[in-house]
Parts: C-alpha cells; sequence; structure tokens
C-alpha cells in the first residue's frame, strides 16, 4: 500500500503541469457549457464564458458562487401555487374580457398576463394608493394592530431605526396575543442599518428568516438574486405591497429635509391571495417551512367600494424574473396615447429601450421620471 501511494505520488511530481491543465480545461469547459445553455441574457452568457476561458481555473470558481441561479422552485411549491389557483373561493369568475373595463387595445396584454402569470386576472379588488412613508407605514401599522390570526411581512430593508422600532414593537404585541407571525428579510438588505433589526425580532421571539444568506453553503447568493418584495399580508384579508422598505427617510417626521419618495398600495380582495402564494413560496424556500393556506388565506373578501380587477405578475430572482419585463413589453406595445415611466433605477435592457424608442416612433408621447439623486437602499 505504502509502496502504491509512493508511486502516485511520484507520478503526480512528474506529470502535476498536465493533470492541472487537463482538470482547468475539464472544469473551464463544464463552466463555460452551463452558462452557455442556462443564461436567458446572451450578453450574461457570452461575458461569463469569456471570463471562464481568460482564466481557466479561477473563472469556474467566481462562475460557482456568483454566476448559478440557485433559487429553483421545488415540486412541492409548484404543486401548491396550482392549488392556491383551485382554493379561492372568489366571489366572481376570471375576467374574461377587458374591453368594456379598460379598452379594446388591452386584450392582447390580458391574453399575455395569463400566460406569463400563473395567477388569472380576477375582479372585486380594492386598490388604494399610498404615496409615501407618511400614509403607508400608519396604514400598515394599523393593520398589524388589528390582525386576529396572522402576519406575513417581507422586505428588502428592515431598518434599526424609528421606524423599524415602530413595527417590532406592533409584531411584539400581535404576538403576545397569540396572532402567529412570519417576517421574511433579505439577507443582505438585513445589514442596511447596525445593528441590524434581527436582534429585535430574536429578543422577541418573532419568527423571522434571511433570504440567501449563507455565502458558501449549498445555496450560495449571486450577486444579484436578491428579494426585493415588499409585502405585508394580515388575516389573508389585507394586503401592502409597493416600492417602499421600512425605514425612517420615507417619512417627513424623519427625514430630516432629505425624504425619500415612493408608493405603496393597499390591497384588498383575491389579490391578497396572490401576494400570499409569493410570499409563502419565498418563505419555503428560505425556511422549508410550508404555510398551509387553509390557515394564512381568507375563503371570501368583502372589499369596500370601488372594485377593480387585479393580477400579480411575480418576478425573480428564480425562473420567473422575465414577467415584469415582458408585460413592459407587452404594455408599449399597445400603448396609443402616453407612457409614463417613473423608477428610482432605470437601466432599461436593450429590448425595453428598443420598445421603447418603436413606442416614441410610433408618435406615442413617453415621460421617464427618474431621481436627481439616488439614496442608498431605496
Amino acid at each position: 500500500m505504502h509502496e502504491h501511494i509512493l508511486l502516485l505520488h511520484s507520478i503526480f511530481n512528474q506529470y502535476w503541469p498536465h493533470i492541472a491543465l487537463a482538470v482547468s480545461i475539464l472544469v473551464g469547459a463544464s463552466a463555460a457549457i452551463h452558462a452557455a445553455m442556462t443564461k436567458n441574457d446572451v450578453r450574461a452568457a457570452i461575458g461569463w464564458v469569456g471570463i471562464i476561458m481568460m482564466s481557466p481555473l479561477l473563472g469556474p470558481v467566481l462562475y460557482l458562487i456568483a454566476g448559478v441561479n440557485r433559487v429553483r422552485r421545488s415540486h412541492i411549491t409548484e404543486l401548491r401555487d396550482k392549488t392556491f389557483k383551485q382554493f379561492a373561493n372568489y366571489p366572481e369568475p376570471p375576467i374574461s374580457d377587458v374591453k368594456d373595463i379598460a379598452g379594446a387595445q388591452f386584450r392582447s396584454l390580458h391574453i399575455l398576463g395569463d400566460r406569463v402569470s400563473r395567477f388569472q386576472l380576477r375582479g372585486g379588488n380594492h386598490i388604494k394608493v399610498l404615496p409615501g412613508g407618511d400614509h403607508c407605514y400608519p396604514a400598515m401599522l394599523l393593520a398589524i394592530e388589528k390582525a386576529t390570526k396572522n402576519i406575513a411581512l417581507q422586505s428588502y430593508i428592515f431598518d434599526n431605526d424609528k421606524v423599524g422600532l415602530r413595527f417590532v414593537e406592533a409584531l411584539a404585541k400581535a404576538k403576545e396575543r397569540g396572532v402567529e407571525i412570519r417576517v421574511l428579510i433579505d439577507a443582505i438588505g438585513a445589514k442596511y442599518s447596525h445593528p441590524s433589526i434581527v436582534r429585535l425580532l430574536r429578543k422577541h421571539k418573532i419568527t423571522h428568516a434571511l433570504f440567501m444568506t449563507n455565502p458558501f453553503g449549498i445555496r450560495m447568493p449571486y450577486a444579484n438574486l436578491r428579494s426585493h418584495r415588499k409585502m405585508l399580508i394580515v388575516d389573508g384579508l389585507y394586503g401592502f405591497t409597493g416600492g417602499m422598505n421600512i425605514r425612517q427617510s420615507f417619512t417627513n417626521e424623519f427625514g430630516l429635509g432629505r425624504t425619500a419618495k415612493d408608493t405603496h398600495f393597499s390591497v384588498e380582495g383575491p389579490a391578497v391571495l396572490q401576494l400570499f402564494s409569493a410570499f409563502a413560496h419565498d418563505w419555503e424556500f428560505t425556511t422549508k417551512e410550508a404555510l398551509p393556506f387553509e390557515q394564512w388565506c381568507a375563503k371570501e373578501w368583502n372589499p369596500p367600494l370601488p372594485h377593480v380587477p387585479v393580477r400579480c405578475i411575480r418576478s425573480g430572482p428564480d425562473r420567473f424574473v422575465g414577467s415584469n419585463h415582458h408585460m413592459l413589453q407587452g404594455a408599449f406595445a399597445v400603448a396609443r396615447r402616453h407612457i409614463r415611466i417613473q423608477s428610482p433605477y432605470f437601466l432599461p435592457d436593450q429590448v425595453l429601450m428598443g420598445a421603447i424608442n418603436t413606442a416614441a416612433r410610433r408618435g406615442i408621447q413617453v415621460d421617464i421620471v427618474i431621481p436627481k439623486k439616488t439614496i442608498s437602499g431605496w
């Protein structure tokens, strides 16, 4: 046995450059093929293949850490996703024609939505615009205070500041009342404040989790695979979603003259179930805990008037990442008079930029509003 080890050691010492070359070619080729076959974005595929070819050893390692999308929905969650659609006791059938609601030109957009999203366009929803944290946070906190069964809260950033403390206090009181709570924060977003709000959640024994935490484990995060969802679902009846994280900079009270501007929406009706489905998928992926929809979702709603048709479009960070992209392309294509875009980050790819330019050349007025100065962690 000892002689065999010495022989192998001698062979390795003599041929190690050839062995290293063969391994680097094998690993590099495997990584390059994977990138070429799995990347939907041609530019991303070309970029990764270039990095791998230029550095056959370091390139595959970087690709393994930052280039492989490991956020995949399990077979269980896919089946449950279908069950969510079947379970809901909607007060009316899916919207079959949007002509009378929004105009004939939106029929094609309705069809596109049916094919892009797993969720159907449903009526019976009440939507209220909440312009800024001064309107949004009090409404969210009031919903938490009135919760009787459960609360699902998800945010990219949940700061340990004066607004964040108000939310923790409200959640802690709800927990004392016997309300079941789940809080999901992105692992990177949780680091925007020091110390992290996680310490307080742990202190109050509020069930929480961090999305994509371990950089060296089986689910290594990829540079842009973060959860930017901002949602609150209370008792399966009331939902909130939009662009605002939980942080004091969105309020005039604590903005110190530099208040961040953004918009949130309160939702009542069948769309709340669709919001919760997105949360439940992310929660199960992160914690392996399946949230029983019979306990977490309402079976019927009685939202105030007026009612509007709503459908949720789930986007990223898994294979649904292109959903919003497709819907925007469709919306630009059916526009007849005006396209208005407002975003804290306006970074369209060539396809979207081409769709906007084409709309403008058709005579559509295009207005784009972006911040003069972007606040970190918007």
